[in-house]
């Protein structure tokens, strides 16, 4: 872990792995019923994976990299990850990768705000940040 980040979150290195594993407890039901809705909604086991996996990613990598961001908070996020930050940051991010990451992003809060976890306010916000960021490919 990078060292200025611990001091800017004024964590030590253990607290902040600590801080991210609650964070990781804390996001596997949202990702349980995003798999358990992929699978109602009747996609393949490979898209389900591909889905999971994405928004996994966004929500244990990329919302703990500066700061440990709650999933409830995540929309307000996509925008620079997209735009910026899956690109910089991951090898293996060309832009259909980066496209199916918005995609699998964009199922994700649509499933959260479908069972009231999100608001729709925050799902629409959400869905523009994502097109928009995606213009930019």
């Amino acid at each position: 872990m990078d060292e200025d980040m611990t001091q800017r979150k004024k964590l030590s290195e253990d607290e902040y792995e600590q801080h991210c594993q609650e964070n990781e407890a804390r996001n596997k039901p949202f990702l349980e019923l995003f798999r358990e809705e992929l699978t109602k909604a009747g996609l393949s086991p490979k898209t389900i994976k591909r889905y999971v996996e994405n928004a996994e990613f966004y929500l244990n990598e990329y919302l703990t990299y500066e700061e440990i961001v709650p999933m409830e908070q995540g929309p307000g996020k996509v925008f620079t990850f997209l735009d910026s930050w899956f690109d910089r940051k991951c090898l293996w991010a060309s832009e259909d990768e980066t496209r199916k990451m918005g995609t699998s992003i964009k199922r994700f809060y649509k499933i959260m705000m479908e069972h009231g976890l999100i608001s729709e306010d925050d799902f629409e916000f959400l869905k523009a940040d994502i097109k928009a960021a995606l213009s930019y490919l």
